[in-house]
């Protein structure tokens, strides 16, 4: 990734996720997924993931496939960077 690129990204779980340990790992796996992506997501934006309950069941490839899909359809991926 660009050190130049302007990209921030956040991550959040409420309490509707669990308690402090479960939303501090549903905020490590999903700063996991979308690590191998920073690489694609377009610059000079502000991403902000949220957790949804769900996520404690669902695997690491799950999740990176749906942060992967979510970022294809807003259009917020590029496929090859110069």
């Amino acid at each position: 990734m660009n050190p130049d690129a302007n990209i921030k990204v956040g991550f959040s779980a409420s309490k509707k996720v669990g308690n402090s340990v479960k939303r501090h790992r549903a905020v490590r796996i999903m700063r996991e997924a979308v690590r191998p992506l920073l690489s694609r997501m377009k610059e000079n934006h502000n991403y902000i993931f949220v957790a949804k309950a769900e996520i404690l069941e669902k695997t690491l490839a799950d999740i990176k496939a749906v942060c992967e899909q979510i970022l294809k359809k807003a259009g917020l991926l590029v496929e090859y960077r110069t």
